[in-house]
């Protein structure tokens, strides 16, 4: 049985990629931080 991935919301997108572009935190720890968006398997 095929399992669907959880897709991150623009909204969330939209964050991450704001505050990566801030550049105050490596890539690292705003994963750590977003981790909704890439949940531990």
């Amino acid at each position: 049985m095929k399992q669907n991935r959880k897709q991150p919301s623009p909204s969330l997108k939209a964050r991450a990629s704001l505050e990566a572009l801030k550049g105050e935190e490596t890539i690292l720890e705003l994963a750590n931080r977003f981790e909704e968006a890439h949940p531990p398997s």
